[in-house]
């Protein structure tokens, strides 16, 4: 993976070696990868919010892209489906058919967000 030189991966094992207080950080500010190791970002990122209208998604390659306009002030919101998420949760209702989160959403909805990034670019 392309994490940055910052970032930190700690695998299942090296949490459960952790004290509750840093287990718990990690739960909230970190993403599990395909692999099932939890990735905790030194930048920004950890401060992206869910959303099930999420103004940005994550790419196969690696990296965020903006899928609409993004206004100065409005936060940067992501679709947790997408990040491994292995237990479910209820995400604040904004009136989209979706209103849980469930570790199984990136094969259900993977289509629907490849089309969301395929229609920034310009043809």
């Amino acid at each position: 993976m392309g994490y940055d030189k910052l970032d930190r991966e700690f695998t299942p094992s090296q949490i459960q070696k952790l004290e509750p207080i840093y287990q718990d950080i990690l739960e909230k500010y970190s993403y599990r990868n395909n692999i099932g190791n939890l990735i905790l970002c030194w930048d920004h990122a950890r401060y992206v919010n869910h959303s099930f209208k999420s103004n940005c998604l994550s790419t196969a390659y690696d990296f965020e892209i903006a899928i609409r306009d993004i206004h100065p002030g409005e936060e940067l919101t992501d679709d947790y489906g997408y990040l491994n998420v292995t237990e479910p949760f209820e995400g604040i209702d904004e009136g989209t058919e979706r209103k849980i989160v469930y570790p199984d959403d990136l094969t259900r909805y993977y289509k629907t967000w490849d089309n969301q990034i395929d229609a920034v670019f310009i043809k």
